[in-house]
C-alpha cells in the first residue's frame, strides 16, 4: 500500500547573502550539503581533509579554482572535484552560486581512493554531460551523467531535465539514498509514495530512502534538478546503476 513519508526540503531564501548556507545537514549520514554564494572579487578557503570527498557544483556565475598552484576558471554550469588532501581556493570573478556535496569517508573509502586514485581535479562541463535513459522515463526526458558511479566511493550524481506534460514514473532503489537539488527554473510535482508535493526552484529534497518516487510536469512547467546517489550498500547500488542507467549515443 502507498504510504504518506515526510520528506525533508530546505528552499533557499528568495534573497540570498553571501556566505555559505548548510542544507539538510546530516540529513543522510555522515553528509554536508551546503550553498555557497560569492560576490564578484569575493574567496572561499577550503581546507584538506583526506577524511571527506566533497563535489563542488558551478550553479552560475564565474569562478576560479585553486589547487596545488593550478587554476582552473569555470564560467559556465559544471562540477569540480577537487584532492582532499589538498587545500582549495575559490575566487569569483563574476557573482558565483556553487552547490557542494561533502561526505564522511569509511575505513573501506579510503583503501578504495588510495588503490584508484582520480585524476585531480576531476571536471565534468555540463553542456559535454553524456547522456543515459532508464525504462521509467519518456524519450522526451533528458538525463545527464555528471559524476559517474567508481570515481568517488559510493557516489554518483546527474540531473534530469524535460518540458510540460512528461512524467517520470514511480522508482524505487532501496540500496541508494538520494537528494534532489532543483536547478532555479525547476518547477515540478514530486510524487513521493501517495502524496504529491510542489517542488521549485533552488531547493534540495532528501527522498525518503527506499521509498517509490517519480515526477509529475504540468501544463506551463518545466522540470530540471541535479540528483545525488550516495550508495548505502555499494554491491547492490553498483549492479543497480549499472543495469538501469543505460548510456546514449
Amino acid at each position: 500500500m502507498p504510504r504518506s513519508l515526510y520528506v525533508p526540503m530546505y528552499p533557499l531564501p528568495d534573497t540570498l547573502p553571501e556566505g555559505t548556507i548548510p542544507m539538510l545537514d546530516g540529513d543522510i549520514e555522515g553528509t554536508h550539503p551546503a550553498f555557497h554564494k560569492l560576490h564578484k572579487g569575493s574567496t572561499k578557503n577550503v581546507p584538506s581533509c583526506s577524511g571527506q570527498a566533497r563535489v563542488l557544483f558551478l550553479l552560475e556565475g564565474c569562478a576560479v579554482f585553486t589547487q596545488a598552484g593550478q587554476d582552473l576558471i569555470l564560467d559556465e554550469r559544471g562540477s569540480y572535484i577537487p584532492d582532499p588532501r589538498k587545500d582549495l581556493t575559490i575566487a569569483a570573478q563574476e557573482g558565483a552560486s556553487i552547490l557542494e556535496i561533502a561526505w564522511e569517508l569509511t575505513a573501506a573509502d579510503q583503501a578504495a581512493l588510495a588503490r584508484h586514485t582520480p585524476d585531480y581535479p576531476v571536471v565534468q562541463l555540463y553542456d559535454q554531460c553524456p547522456r543515459y535513459t532508464e525504462p521509467f522515463k519518456s524519450d522526451r526526458t533528458i538525463s545527464r551523467t555528471i559524476v559517474r558511479h567508481g570515481i568517488l566511493p559510493r557516489f554518483s550524481m546527474g540531473s534530469n531535465e524535460a518540458g510540460a506534460h512528461d512524467r517520470i514514473d514511480l522508482n524505487c532503489h532501496p540500496a541508494i539514498d538520494q537528494y534532489f537539488f532543483s536547478f532555479p527554473e525547476n518547477d515540478v510535482d514530486l510524487l513521493i509514495e501517495a502524496d504529491r508535493l510542489p517542488f521549485k526552484g533552488n531547493t534540495l529534497v532528501h527522498i525518503p530512502l527506499g521509498c517509490y518516487h517519480g515526477v509529475e510536469i504540468g501544463a506551463g512547467q518545466r522540470m530540471h534538478y541535479l540528483w545525488i546517489d550516495l550508495i548505502v550498500n555499494e554491491e547492490a547500488g553498483l549492479a543497480y546503476l549499472d543495469t538501469v542507467h543505460q548510456p546514449l549515443g
